[in-house]
């Protein structure tokens, strides 16, 4: 172990959460903990009203992230950094320091994340903590602790960049959304908000894969591991998207082709030149031997009295 972490940055190596794996490794424990307990914690209790500590939290969060971007984008002017190939300055520049900061500080703001799986949990929203969920935030706790160690800068900013910007993004939309039912109406873009995460997932993909193409003294086991690491969340990223939006909304359209289909506005059951009226699959739709469609569950006061105008004696079946 010593061996292991005298290999790595000696300026981070006093520096609070990243003198050794063992807290962050310690802090991952306490969280998949967690992420098993607290749900048999809450079984039998109601879910915790945390509204207040939500939008301090989320306030919190944003301006955190928009520190953390804002000092990456002057750092890479100042420093003139290359989005192609960075290799990690060691030295005591001021600017080297600064860098090296800055991805301590996004590292932090990763163990910082892990609250909100706590938070899911204590509310009950279980629903929101999906193995992509859990994966994604014990892993970037473990994998920028290994960053700070051993790669405070260089090739590294690139994705606190672009993952600094898209959380103040995210943590803005979970802020909105913990102001109530007020606001639902404006939050419109949760679709948008995962297709930029997509598309950022996608350009440090690309970026991860650019040391093997161009003579880059950055490591490239480190860039090997975001790479394939990267791929992996994708993965889960698509899927989701997949799942949440497409098939969703294919479901959706399918349902309201059946109503439109099955039961029109004057509620009388339109099957063209078919002799026999169609069978709806809806146990709460009947259809009698006149071609009358009864629904006893949604069928409004204004459908029934436009049967009756048109059948005043129905029968059933």
């Amino acid at each position: 172990m010593e061996e292991f972490l005298a290999s790595g940055d000696e300026r981070t190596a006093t520096w609070p959460l990243s003198w050794s794996p063992i807290p962050v490794l310690a802090i991952v424990a306490v969280y998949l903990f967690s992420v098993v307990f607290i749900p048999n914690f809450m079984k039998d209790r109601p879910a915790y009203n945390l509204r207040t500590f939500l939008l301090v939290f989320n306030a919190f969060q944003v301006s955190f992230a928009l520190r953390i971007f804002l000092e990456f984008v002057q750092l890479v002017v100042l420093s003139k950094y290359s989005f192609v190939c960075q290799p990690v300055d060691t030295s005591l520049d001021p600017l080297a320091i600064r860098m090296a900061e800055n991805i301590w500080r996004f590292y932090i703001s990763k163990v910082i994340d892990l609250m909100d799986t706590v938070m899911f949990l204590l509310r009950k929203k279980t629903s929101q903590v999906t193995f992509l969920h859990v994966y994604h935030h014990f892993s970037q706790a473990i994998i920028w602790w290994i960053a700070v160690r051993f790669a405070p800068g260089g090739n590294s900013f690139f994705i606190g960049l672009l993952n600094s910007f898209v959380h103040a993004v995210m943590y803005s939309y979970y802020f909105l959304s913990s102001l109530g039912p007020g606001v639902a109406r404006y939050l419109w873009w949760k679709k948008y908000l995962t297709t930029l995460q997509m598309v950022q997932l996608s350009a440090i993909i690309v970026h991860s894969a650019l040391p093997f193409f161009y003579p880059c003294e950055f490591s490239k086991r480190i860039m090997a591991t975001s790479f394939f690491y990267t791929i992996s969340i994708l993965g889960l990223f698509a899927a989701f998207y997949r799942k949440t939006y497409i098939l969703k909304a294919k479901k959706k359209i399918h349902s309201e082709s059946l109503k439109t289909e099955l039961v029109p506005e004057n509620g009388i059951l339109s099957n063209g030149a078919s002799s026999s009226p169609r069978i709806s699959k809806n146990p709460s739709l009947s259809s009698s031997s006149n071609g009358i469609v009864t629904n006893n569950v949604s069928t409004t006061l204004q459908q029934r009295r436009t049967v009756a105008a048109v059948i005043p004696k129905a029968r059933d079946p």
